[in-house]
């Protein structure tokens, strides 16, 4: 079974029973909205595939229930489910949701005497903040998640601190005080023996600030170990002991029932960070792998970024530009671009179309003229005039819509 099979398989089935209780029925299409096809909504529901969070909320906001229903919360407490569901915001770009969320949760717990459950939503608060570029705000949120972290402070608490830590140092230029942080994170994981998403991550920075000093030997054999330990993620036993592991630290201050049910609600939201992580780090060794001329090995690197990404809905994010791509480049344009120069049109073909398809729906309609631009010009570099035009034509007419628009 896939990475998250058992919790896609339970998501899934929690959808479709939310789809076909509307009055009048809702169908497949209808759910998707435009912004999902039919045929993904139906993998989702038949447990194929698992749902990123920024498609969890979209979904659970197309059938009007709370994204709480979908993810065994609801019985978590209105606490538990404020700072997931924060975690959830943040995910899906959302920041001054999150951050509001987050602020609202960090409130309550504080009210109620729950330290660690403070220092969490904390913790959501300031990278809510610092993704958005408010650094003095995440510093502040991050001074006072450390004065609520409870006294008895478990390990996994302390590796998260750490690890929100040694972003903002980084964000701010301190790379050494950010990766002191980051080696404490690992050392923390393995005396413990836990966390391997956490530990993962905190490599990957390792890696990148390997990589921003042109160490590209120590960056390759760091970005491998924190795949090696994404994949434990992947083994039963694992997911196993981790699941007991947060029940335990959850029954002191939840029923058992709301204890298991957030439980799950956590492992899916780590499941889904170790698949973006995964996305990332093999985006980050086709950086390397074009940075020192292998072609072939970049391919491949890229191919399995769009795979850790689509199997569960990821949007991956741009971390090319160091090797000199333009920011807006993601690796369904890579990949393409790679294609093209090894002579596999129809394949580029394919993935350009898929990246001129999402840059229309998120309304950034230049960026997708010039990528039909740049399809024309392959197929006009193939001797394949008719498919050029067609391009260009396509192009032409967006450009004339967008204008028909703006002098509307």
């Amino acid at each position: 079974m896939p990475l998250g099979g058992e919790l896609a398989q339970r998501i899934g089935r929690r959808i479709r029973a939310a789809r076909l209780g509307r009055r009048p029925r809702m169908t497949l299409a209808e759910l998707g909205g435009g912004a999902i096809t039919a045929a993904m909504v139906s993998k989702i529901e038949h447990g194929q595939v698992l749902p990123s969070l920024p498609t969890l909320l979209y979904l659970a906001r197309r059938l009007g229930i709370s994204p709480a229903e979908l993810l065994d919360a609801e019985t978590a407490g209105d606490l538990s489910a404020q700072v997931l569901l924060a975690q959830a915001l943040l995910a899906a770009g959302q920041h001054d949701e999150a951050a509001r969320m987050a602020e609202q949760a960090a409130s309550m717990a504080a009210r109620a005497g729950a330290a660690a459950e403070q220092c969490r939503a904390l913790l959501v608060l300031a990278a809510a903040q610092r993704t958005a570029g408010h650094l003095d705000r995440a510093e502040a949120a991050l001074e006072q998640a450390a004065t609520a972290a409870p006294a008895q402070q478990d390990a996994e608490l302390a590796a998260a601190l750490r690890v929100e830590r040694a972003l903002l140092e980084l964000e701010q230029g301190r790379s050494t005080r950010g990766q002191e942080h980051l080696q404490e994170v690992i050392s923390l994981a393995r005396a413990a023996n836990a966390w391997p998403a956490r530990a993962a991550q905190a490599l990957l920075l390792l890696g990148r600030e390997a990589e921003r000093r042109r160490q590209f030997e120590t960056a390759h054999l760091l970005y491998r170990q924190a795949q090696t330990l994404l994949q434990e993620l992947a083994r039963p036993t694992a997911r196993a002991a981790g699941r007991l592991q947060r029940a335990r630290r959850l029954h002191d201050r939840a029923p058992f029932q709301a204890a298991l049910d957030a439980c799950r609600a956590e492992e899916l939201y780590s499941l889904i960070e170790a698949q973006r992580l995964a996305a990332e780090l093999e985006l980050r060794l086709a950086a390397l792998a074009l940075e020192e001329g292998r072609q072939a090995e970049a391919l491949r690197h890229l191919r399995h970024a769009l795979d850790s990404g689509t199997s569960a809905d990821v949007e991956l994010p741009s971390t090319l530009a160091q090797t000199g791509t333009s920011a807006d480049d993601d690796a369904a344009v890579l990949l393409a671009r790679l294609c093209r120069s090894q002579g596999d049109l129809v394949q580029f073909d394919e993935l350009i179309e898929r990246a001129i398809t999402a840059r229309l729906q998120a309304g950034r309609h230049d960026a997708a003229r010039q990528l039909m631009i740049e399809r024309g010009d392959a197929w006009r570099d193939a001797g394949d005039y008719r498919r050029a035009a067609e391009a260009y034509r396509r192009a032409a007419l967006l450009h004339g819509a967008q204008e028909r628009v703006s002098k509307g």
